[in-house]
């Protein structure tokens, strides 16, 4: 969470009895989860400290535990800054959330969607919109911070990034899944961190694609079943069996869509060759 460490005005609590801001000297940022009692925030401790892979299965296992009634209140009970991200449900492109006080700042996260820039390419887009209490933060503050936001998203470190298409219905896929994740799990930890793996998931039924996910994938994004733009992937990335694996670019362009095999054809140590062959490609 460097983006806040760039931006620490925004990284505060207000108290209205004594108008006072208080500047905070960690990230601990607050994670809206829907659980069958209600929206709960459980918190993901020095963030600022932790690499994404650990933040994602931190935020994984939160989530678990919290639609399981199992948190303790200090697990939800205070954080510096909020996220909340609606984008998972697919059809929720913009939106504002209400502030978790004492805090005085909360990211909305809407979904992706495609849309064509001026030479008539296809980029992935969304909406997130920083709702912030002007008592204590300025719309300077505010700016500064968007702006860091999303040069964050336009000059991103290197990254190689795997498409995995796949579903818990897919026989083929259950066999599968558990290779690529011990793939992965052979990498450093250096080259996981220039690794990103995003399920794209065929599953029709919420259950079962939690399930699926939850069970059997690492720390991993995924993109549910409801998402807006998953034929639009099928489309692009020409997918018409799973599992389907594509190794792509940061302009969204397929780099090699044999990557599959290579995954398959891995024995023990094989790993950091077939990165390395990846790597060469872009």
């Amino acid at each position: 969470m460097s983006l806040i460490q760039a931006v620490p005005e925004v990284n505060v609590r207000y108290s209205p009895e004594s108008q006072q801001v208080s500047y905070l000297p960690t990230v601990d940022i607050s994670v809206a989860v829907a659980t069958p009692s209600g929206l709960i925030t459980p918190i993901i401790f020095s963030a600022d400290i932790l690499g994404i892979q650990d933040i994602s299965a931190r935020v994984r296992e939160l989530a678990t535990r919290a639609k399981e009634n199992k948190l303790q209140p200090q697990e939800f009970q205070g954080g510096t800054f909020t996220v909340s991200n609606l984008g998972m449900f697919g059809s929720v492109e913009q939106f504002t959330a209400i502030i978790n006080p004492p805090q005085a700042a909360i990211l909305a996260v809407g979904g992706t969607r495609a849309e064509l820039d001026d030479n008539f390419k296809p980029h992935n887009k969304f909406t997130a919109t920083l709702c912030y209490d002007a008592r204590a933060i300025t719309e300077t503050s505010a700016q500064r911070f968007l702006d860091h936001f999303a040069a964050s998203l336009s000059d991103p470190d290197f990254m190689m990034l795997l498409m995995y298409f796949s579903a818990g219905w897919c026989r083929s896929c259950r066999m599968f899944t558990p290779k690529l994740r011990k793939f992965y799990e052979e990498l450093d930890e250096d080259r996981r961190k220039n690794l990103e793996v995003v399920w794209v998931s065929r599953d029709k039924e919420a259950p079962d694609q939690l399930e699926y996910y939850e069970k059997a994938m690492p720390a991993w994004y995924y993109i549910p079943f409801g998402d807006s733009n998953i034929a639009g992937f099928l489309e692009k990335y020409d997918v018409k069996v799973i599992p389907a694996l594509k190794l792509v670019n940061e302009k969204g362009d397929v780099v090699d869509d044999r990557v599959r095999s290579d995954v398959e054809g891995c024995s023990k140590g094989d790993a950091t060759k077939c990165y390395q062959k990846w790597k060469e490609m872009y």
